[in-house]
């Protein structure tokens, strides 16, 4: 939602700012923030980021998810379903949506949450461990938990995220190759 509008401030920034809904991605438009798209429904689909990346000439894309459970758990989904489409995750902080927390503590503090952005490898992978010790066994269990995502990567791109995996969990190439 929004692309038709947003494309060619997109295309000059280089950057995307996904948001949830048609609500926020109008209130942060009114705001000023023009490089904002959203899914249309609740999920961001590989065909949606496909066309912005065709209409915007493959920009940086930022999930900026509601800062609450749900928002979180919806980001942690959509990364997780679309690894390998090279996208990071802005994390607003709890209780805000992004045009609340843009409203209520300005464009410097905005600006410094999309600056902080995780790749979506890093935001799952401090998600997945959260409240673990990340001994041994819950870095297997984790690295386990990235399977599916990684068979269905390309093959040309497959190395760059077992890297970065391998560099979160402290395993060399070799070992998460193995688990995975």
């Amino acid at each position: 939602y929004g692309l038709n509008f947003s494309h060619r401030e997109i295309r000059n920034q280089g950057k995307a700012l996904i948001v949830e809904g048609a609500t926020g991605l109008i209130q942060m438009y009114q705001q000023g923030i023009e490089n904002v798209v959203a899914p249309c429904g609740t999920a961001l689909t590989e065909n949606q980021v496909d066309l912005l990346n065709k209409r915007a000439q493959n920009p940086e894309k930022i999930l900026l998810f509601d800062g609450d459970n749900a928002g979180l758990n919806n980001a942690h989904r959509v990364s997780m379903d679309l690894l390998g489409q090279d996208m990071k995750v802005g994390v607003i902080p709890l209780g805000f949506d992004p045009d609340e927390f843009l409203r209520k503590f300005g464009r410097k503090e905005f600006d410094q949450v999309i600056l902080d952005s995780k790749s979506s490898l890093s935001f799952l992978v401090g998600r997945l461990s959260e409240g673990k010790t990340m001994g041994s066994e819950d870095k297997i269990r984790i690295a386990k938990e990235f399977r599916p995502a990684f068979t269905r990567m390309p093959e040309n791109i497959i190395g760059v995220y077992t890297t970065e995996l391998s560099d979160l969990l402290g395993f060399s190439r070799g070992d998460l190759e193995k688990i995975l």
